[in-house]
């Protein structure tokens, strides 16, 4: 890429448009640059451009660099991550959860942990279409309080619970020593439950999806109304889906 043309500040009406216009100034060319260079090759005038690069550092999308300067955050990298593991397992669970989806006529999630919350990244609904399920592809929930989020959460060393467990619900576990008894469990089973904690009247069962070495990946559920699924019926078929997934992103890596 070449040099980035000044362009004037009348261009960037919103702060979003200048967030972009400092976050696009950086090339591979010029990864690291001062406040002034940033400033001029964005077109964001210097005080504003102070303003918005010490929010930006603080969310972790800058930092200062060795020599003063700023450089993109660390933030990056855990998104573009994040998004990598979220389009392999999506396209690796798509044929299995539609699958899932047509045999036990209920909806299927899949999702991944991004810090204390899930992302449903790929909704498959059920048959007749269940209209009070409020979940969405994009949407994060926090992980206590789904099945979706407790299968990751049970397999995931790295996940930490938020220090006060927000209650979604009058049957959230918002109890840290009743999250680990549950968690241990799901260690056992490989299989998790949601009895309306994410939402009333709304009941789950959830599988992690594996990797090599036992962590999860991601997760799948099937969810349904409450007195019209049996989540404890569904449990062996989102487990057998949850390792067929598994296997096929395992057999996936190995062919790279």
């Amino acid at each position: 890429m070449g040099e980035r043309v000044r362009i004037e500040d009348n261009r960037y009406p919103s702060v979003l448009s200048k967030v972009d216009a400092i976050l696009s100034a950086f090339t591979p060319q010029r990864p690291t640059m001062s406040l002034s260079e940033l400033s001029r090759r964005s077109g964001v005038p210097k005080g504003t451009a102070h303003r918005l690069t010490g929010q930006l550092v603080a969310m972790r999308l800058l930092e200062h660099s060795s020599d003063g300067g700023l450089c993109v955050g660390l933030r990056f990298f855990e998104l573009g991550t994040l998004w990598h593991v979220a389009q392999s397992v999506r396209d690796a669970s798509r044929a299995h959860a539609v699958h899932l989806r047509n045999n036990t006529r209920q909806t299927v999630h899949v999702g991944v942990l991004d810090g204390d919350q899930v992302l449903y990244i790929d909704k498959h609904i059920g048959v007749p279409l269940q209209a009070r399920l409020p979940s969405k592809v994009g949407a994060r929930i926090p992980a206590h309080a789904t099945a979706l989020g407790k299968a990751l959460a049970a397999f995931r060393e790295d996940w930490r619970p938020a220090a006060e467990l927000p209650r979604l619900t009058s049957q959230t576990t918002v109890l840290h020593r009743q999250l680990e008894r549950e968690l241990d469990q799901i260690r056992a089973t490989q299989i998790s439950f949601d009895r309306q904690e994410s939402s009333p009247g709304i009941v789950c069962v959830a599988s992690p999806i594996l990797d090599f070495g036992g962590a999860a990946v991601a997760s799948i559920s099937i969810s349904g109304e409450l007195g019209v699924m049996d989540p404890e019926a569904h449990a062996g078929a989102v487990l057998t889906a949850a390792r067929a997934i598994g296997m096929r992103l395992q057999d996936g890596l190995k062919a790279s």
